[in-house]
């Protein structure tokens, strides 16, 4: 990993959260749900080839699939006073 060699340590000087989990599965961060996502461009091009369209539309056709928060153990645990400050916040 990157962080090797500076001395650092996960969790004991640095948290990590990955906006994508796809080449660490083990980091904290967000699972952006890959497979979700190809399942529905699957989808997509099996409704196009079933309604005959061949052309590509001028108005783009967009889909959503929300990632998921993970937590992998590379994030430090909020506590006191964290935690009450995050309470008054919400």
């Amino acid at each position: 990993m990157w962080l090797e060699g500076t001395g650092l340590e996960i969790l004991v000087d640095v948290s990590i959260a990955a906006l994508s989990r796809i080449l660490d599965p083990a980091w904290s961060g967000i699972n952006q749900q890959e497979k979700a996502i190809s399942a529905r461009d699957v989808e997509l091009l099996i409704s196009l080839f079933q309604s005959g369209k061949r052309v590509i539309s001028v108005t783009p056709l967009r889909f959503f699939v929300e990632g998921r928060c993970v937590d992998g153990g590379t994030v430090r645990k909020i506590g006191p006073p964290a935690a009450d400050l995050l309470k008054q916040l919400s």
